[in-house]
């Protein structure tokens, strides 16, 4: 607990990804505010059915989707460096969002919340999305569906190459890593 200054809380299949910063140190030092003990990321849907279409193939840095180590082995790139295509639709703050928190007071971490016990107070920060998103990769029959969404917006698809920022130096340390 006081080993570090941060705990970031996310599931494997998501990622907070600095918008304005080129990685969590320098967009901590941006939006850190003592007065806060977490950090709330709000999410949206990157469908790994929405990618590999006519709108990602127009998106240069998706076309990578492994390497190879010593001529034959091959790698996959994690999902978060191979799609592009997002819902527009960013979700409200506490629906399916993620933080970071100062692991400095006594608290229980729910999936998607901090649990305040009797007496302690916790303050959260919104962190704008133009800051830092909560990418989440999964397939659209895990997300919502677009036939009950409640505005055309909910279900528009964008382009979003912000984790590209992060590629090459990903790939390096895969290689680094898995090619010895």
């Amino acid at each position: 607990m006081y080993r570090v200054k941060y705990l970031v809380y996310t599931d494997l299949d998501e990622f907070i990804v600095p918008r304005k910063s080129l990685g969590w140190a320098e967009m901590m030092k941006k939006i850190e505010n003592f007065k806060y003990d977490t950090y709330l990321f709000r999410h949206s849907y990157f469908f790994e059915n929405y990618n590999n279409t006519t709108l990602d193939s127009l998106h240069v840095g998706a076309s990578q989707t492994e390497f190879t180590c010593n001529g034959s082995y091959r790698v996959g790139l994690p999902k978060f460096l191979t799609s592009v295509i997002r819902l527009r639709k960013v979700h409200p703050p506490k629906e399916k969002s993620k933080y970071i928190l100062r692991p400095l007071y006594k608290s229980t971490i729910g999936v998607h919340e901090i649990f305040e016990h009797v007496g302690d107070h916790i303050k959260t920060y919104v962190v704008p999305p133009d800051y830092g998103l909560l990418h989440h990769y999964r397939l659209l029959s895990g997300g919502p569906n677009p036939v009950a969404a409640s505005t055309v917006d909910d279900v528009k698809r964008i382009p979003d190459e912000r984790a590209f920022v992060y590629k090459e130096k990903i790939v390096e340390a895969l290689r680094r890593r898995l090619c010895r």
